[in-house]
């Protein structure tokens, strides 16, 4: 299945293996990525989902069968390196709470000393009044 990135319409399509990945409607090619833009998305169970850093941002592709995943696998290099996925996501959530705990840390210690903030602090980016 291939959703274009322009409308929320699914495509029945028919994948060809050459220089570039060809997808076809109904036997006339409708794109072509190249290998090395290929990325894997999230996708359901024993579906390849991937996306082209080169094709419009929400153009996805959703890969059925195993032979084709293998094939795909098999020529893209770069199909988990741009990050994406679960262990992308986790690595944001944890840096962001590391990052509230921090200001949180500090608000904390400053409100001790029932004073501002220091909004020259270069650590800071925000400046917050404790009560």
């Amino acid at each position: 299945m291939h959703f274009d990135g322009l409308t929320n319409r699914r495509h029945a399509v028919s994948l060809r293996f050459g220089a570039t990945l060809d997808i076809a409607e109904d036997g006339i090619d409708i794109a072509s990525w190249p290998y090395d833009d290929l990325r894997m998305v999230d996708g359901g169970p024993g579906t390849l989902r991937l996306k082209s850093v080169s094709a419009l941002p929400l153009a996805r592709l959703e890969v059925f069968d195993p032979a084709a995943q293998r094939q795909i696998t098999e020529h893209a290099r770069f199909l988990k390196g741009e990050g994406g996925g679960p262990a992308h996501t986790g690595r944001i959530v944890a840096w962001s709470l590391a990052a509230v705990a921090d200001l949180r840390g500090r608000s904390l210690r400053h409100a001790a000393g029932r004073r501002p903030i220091d909004a020259a602090d270069p650590a800071l980016s925000i400046a917050i009044w404790a009560p």
